[in-house]
């Protein structure tokens, strides 16, 4: 987010290049035609970064641990060998 907002073009688009792409990861705001103007850019890029991920990624994250409890820890095939290594009887 902090090279798109740094490196990427705001919006709007340039006349002479109007398929430029503009506001990558919505950096500037939630339009292609315009920046956002209701805060400083610097308090946006700052909501992006850490709000979302708190109001958006983490209470999915969540919700779905929670729905979906034990899975994503051992790949396929690896649950038992988890289990005989704990136990002691690895096999040769």
């Amino acid at each position: 987010m902090l090279a798109s907002f740094f490196l990427a073009p705001a919006p709007p688009a340039p006349a002479d290049n109007p398929s430029l792409a503009v506001n990558l990861n919505y950096v500037h705001g939630l339009s292609y035609e315009k920046p956002q103007t209701i805060m400083p850019p610097q308090f946006w890029l700052g909501i992006m970064i850490v709000g979302f991920p708190l109001v958006f990624y983490l209470p999915t994250h969540l919700a779905l641990s929670a729905w979906f409890p034990g899975t994503g820890r051992a790949g396929p095939g690896q649950a038992a060998s988890l289990d005989r290594h704990r136990e002691g009887t690895e096999l040769s």
